[in-house]
């Protein structure tokens, strides 16, 4: 007997360990430390180094703008890198970035002091504790390329000075004794030649024509750079730390960076004029893409020492044959969530690339996956977490009830921590640092609902599945997930399956005025029944591939026999499985023979009849509403995307009771290789009814919302709109959530009705409805949630876009 098994589709890629070094920006002594420990790492030039401080460096002042805390700096930082491991520079720094959880764990460290860097001993070799060596690189260089090269062939280079431009420019190993052996292993492999920084050498360096400390770290993997990526000249003083900083930090984005020290700007004019006009290129397919070289000035420079001592020298250049960018990119506030502009990205580094499939045998959340490793690396190493793989995994069409969707947890890797290997989820994706060349990582993935609950209790909220959840969760299981929804996908099949659910009728007695509950089986169907309903549905354009066979195969009906009780007359309906010579009547209980000389002409005591959850009454108390909720987001962000989702859930947080039909978690951002962050979606659904959403309904979102900051709140119907009554509340409701925070609604509300739910493909829907549907038909307020927002209260509220609202208030004000 086979066993059920979910295939996980996933990319794995290796990468260099991404050390992130923690450290005041005025201790240059320590920066000092910082830059020599990178040329001794594969991948050093791309470790971050991160500014910790209190008071912001005079140099980074901006007049313009009000300074943000240096912790808030610090942090913004530390999203945009994204770094594995830390190091601090001196005691106390990760605590002051908030970054304390990192200092946890005796076994698998995951942050180290500056001065603790080499205090591994590995078989005589003291040895990194984060990353990997670029020892074994230059064994491999040497037994792979030098030995049988001429030494003029690609001569090395090593700085006579050791001064601070050289460090960040050209690379120097520590002056350490106990990693002299580096330096060492580099002279033997190169034989380089001692040489003073100057001008004609920075044109070697620059100019690919020769070996450094730092092409060595460069090895083995590849820069992946877009068609925008045109290179930046970047002009600074190589005696002041935060230039350093800046430039270290501009170096790990994408474009190639050509640093220039300000002092040498007259020696390099003539190159670097010559280098703008190669690199000054109109596309022939489309004249309005220009490909040009961006001049760009430190934070140490003011604009009056630029226009003085940097512009001229390209004023006999073509018009807009340069760009000049006088400000710095604030690399600290970028945020992915505004979809109307491009935004900077740290540079994507591969060494290898590798698709696989991650099984998973049914009952099991235990996969593994083939590991990546450097070819040129030692087995074993005195380092740990000397490389990464980082893993995308798309969801599988079939579903799954694994989350493959969860929360960023840059600044805390406490969550979620399910016991064999610490998870990075980020925007990469997830991340899995190795200690050594092995064949297998084994990964515990996380079913949807313990993901919801255990980050729940991070934020002291205990969860609870309720009833209605319990119901809806049946409902996906017999559906095999979210895609089975394409039997409900629209108000006939979801009402006719609804009439044969089972009933409670309460009746009063008129003699003692006792009012009591009586429970009704559902009702059973002619299998003429079910095909003509098969039949509209496909008329009017719903899933065109449903047959009958679909709805049994998914347990939603099954076939049994129709028959009278002799005794009192009510009609049974019994399972193949119950059916016998002798029946036992299900009203007055009593046993009768089964009618073998009067059957119905024409196999009618044949009938199907609704089953399990589908038999529930309320349209299985609401679960249709709420997963069809849910499946219209998945189907919003594309059914690859990586999603995460609970149905109904009771929340409790301080004495606070409450309860949402559904969590989803689900990312927005589209991009070649992005793995957004995803967004938390609560809310309330509802099935069919005049006048459903109640004043109490909408108190139980907002004490939700209370609770889960920065949720998105989604209020869904199956009927096509609100009633004049609930318009009223709603309108109440929007006005509270849309209370200004930072200039950003408290929570954005969306509200969907069968309008959106019964429909795939939501542009074109509204497009065809016309006003108001069709004002909002575009491609922002159709795949993006705040846009979506806006545009679902202006259609069904009347209500004009937030930023709209909150300008007109500031201008009345």
């Amino acid at each position: 007997m086979s066993t059920r098994k979910t295939e996980l589709r996933a990319q794995i890629r290796l990468r260099p360990t991404r050390i992130g070094f923690l450290v005041n920006p005025s201790d240059k002594k320590s920066l000092r430390k910082i830059m020599r420990i990178n040329a001794c790492l594969w991948g050093g030039l791309y470790n971050p180094i991160i500014p910790v401080y209190t008071k912001t460096p005079k140099e980074w002042l901006d007049s313009q703008r009000i300074s943000m805390k240096g912790k808030d700096v610090a942090q913004g930082y530390i999203r945009f890198f994204d770094p594995d491991v830390y190091v601090e520079a001196e005691e106390g720094l990760l605590k002051k970035t908030g970054l304390e959880s990192f200092q946890k764990g005796l076994l698998n460290k995951k942050s180290i002091l500056l001065d603790d860097f080499f205090e591994n001993e590995f078989r005589g070799e003291f040895e990194p504790q984060f990353g990997q060596s670029v020892f074994d690189i230059l064994e491999d260089i040497y037994i792979s390329e030098r030995r049988f090269m001429l030494r003029d062939e690609l001569p090395a280079i090593y700085s006579s000075q050791e001064d601070l431009f050289s460090e960040i420019c050209i690379g120097c190993y520590p002056k350490l004794e106990q990693v002299h052996y580096l330096k060492s292993q580099f002279y033997e492999v190169y034989k380089p030649v001692e040489e003073k920084l100057n001008p004609e050498l920075w044109l070697k360096v620059y100019g690919g024509k020769c070996e450094t400390p730092f092409t060595v770290t460069n090895k083995h993997f590849e820069v992946f750079r877009t068609w925008q990526d045109d290179p930046i000249i970047y002009v600074f003083n190589p005696s002041n730390s935060k230039d350093i900083i800046d430039l270290w930090n501009l170096r790990i984005q994408p474009a190639p960076i050509f640093p220039v020290p300000i002092k040498w700007m007259s020696y390099l004019a003539d190159p670097i004029r010559k280098f703008i006009n190669n690199n000054y290129i109109i596309s022939k397919e489309n004249s309005n893409i220009t490909h040009r070289v961006t001049i760009q000035k430190s934070r140490s420079i003011s604009e009056s020492q630029a226009k003085e001592e940097i512009l001229p020298h390209f004023n006999s250049l073509q018009n807009n044959s340069y760009i000049v960018k006088n400000w710095h990119t604030s690399i600290w506030e970028v945020n992915y969530r505004n979809h109307f502009f491009k935004h900077p990205e740290k540079a994507k580094i591969t060494s290898e690339e590798s698709d696989q499939i991650i099984e998973l045998k049914e009952g099991s959340s235990l996969g593994v996956f083939k590991t990546l490793a450097p070819t040129f690396a030692q087995r074993f190493s005195g380092s740990s977490n000397r490389w990464a793989n980082v893993a995308k995994i798309s969801s599988p069409y079939e579903g799954s009830n694994i989350a493959l969707s969860l929360p960023f947890n840059t600044l805390d890797r406490s969550w979620p921590n399910q016991g064999i290997n610490e998870l990075a989820c980020g925007r990469e994706g997830w991340v899995f640092l190795q200690d050594h060349k092995s064949e297998n990582e084994f990964v515990s993935f996380i079913k949807h609902e313990d993901a919801f609950s255990s980050w729940f209790k991070k934020f002291g909220i205990d969860t609870r599945c309720s009833e209605a959840g319990r119901i809806a969760k049946q409902v996906i299981d017999s559906l095999g997930g979210i895609n089975g929804l394409y039997l409900f996908n629209d108000k006939e099949s979801i009402q006719f399956i609804n009439k044969h659910a089972s009933s409670t009728r309460k009746r009063t007695i008129n003699s003692s005025g006792d009012v009591i509950e009586e429970d009704f089986s559902g009702r059973s169907s002619f299998i003429d029944d079910w095909q003509a309903m098969i039949k509209r549905r496909k008329s009017n354009g719903s899933y065109r591939l449903a047959e009958l066979s679909h709805y049994i195969r998914c347990n939603v009906i099954k076939v049994g026999i129709e028959s009278e009780c002799d005794h009192c007359g009510a009609k049974n309906w019994h399972s193949l499985d119950e059916v016998s010579y002798d029946l036992r009547c299900l009203r007055c209980l009593k046993h009768y023979k089964f009618p073998q000389g009067n059957l119905r002409q024409h196999n009618k005591n044949w009938k199907y009849r609704v089953i399990g959850p589908f038999a529930v009454p309320d349209y299985a108390q609401g679960a249709y509403a709420s997963l069809l909720t849910i499946k219209f987001f998945i189907n919003m962000m594309g059914h690859d995307t990586p999603k995460s989702y609970s149905t109904a859930l009771e929340l409790v947080c301080e004495k606070q009771k409450t309860e949402i039909d559904f969590a989803i978690w689900i990312p927005e951002e589209r991009g070649f290789d992005i793995n957004g962050e995803p967004r938390l979606i609560i809310g309330e659904a509802k099935s069919f009814g005049e006048d459903i959403i109640k004043d109490n309904d909408l108190d139980k979102l907002k004490k939700s919302a209370s609770i889960i900051p920065e949720s998105i709140i989604v209020i869904s119907v199956l009927k096509d709109s609100f009633s004049k009554e609930e318009k009223k509340r709603l309108i109440e409701f929007v006005s509270w959530a849309r209370e200004p925070v930072n200039s950003r609604p408290r929570h954005w509300v969306i509200l969907l009705t069968g309008t959106e739910l019964f429909n795939d493909f939501l542009e074109r829907t509204w497009k065809n409805l016309g006003e108001p549907y069709s004002t909002n038909a575009n491609f922002h307020s159709t795949h993006y949630l705040e846009q979506l927002s806006d545009a679902t209260q202006s259609i069904y509220l009347d209500i004009d876009y937030y930023y709209t609202c909150l300008d007109d208030k500031e201008n009345f004000n």
